[in-house]
């Protein structure tokens, strides 16, 4: 019985440590922000339809609207707002930055 016990807990760490094949992507149509103040000040200004603050935070590089499909890897979420700091890959290189979960594809 111990054997079976040690042979099954030894299969669940094998599939719990299994990485997935594919990563998760950007599903685009949300602002991805440089710092999450900034993703928070677009949020904002989003909400209070105040066009010249988020097109001013688009214009001067502090948020940008990305392409979907890019791949991406969660490195946070808060937990009092939906703002996910996100590493997306563009190419060969990896930017770090905060959008709303809703903007991740989960594959």
């Amino acid at each position: 019985m111990k054997k079976i016990i040690g042979l099954f807990c030894m299969m669940m760490i094998g599939v719990v440590s299994i990485k997935p094949i594919f990563a998760d992507s950007l599903k685009g149509g949300f602002p991805v922000c440089v710092t999450k103040e900034t993703y928070e000040q677009f949020v904002k200004a989003y909400r209070e339809e105040n066009k010249k603050e988020y097109q001013y935070l688009l214009e001067k590089n502090f948020c940008f609207l990305l392409p979907a499909g890019l791949e991406l890897t969660v490195l946070d979420r808060s937990l009092l707002s939906h703002a996910a700091r996100v590493r997306i890959f563009l190419g060969d290189e990896a930017m770090i930055f905060w959008t709303h979960t809703k903007n991740i594809k989960k594959e």
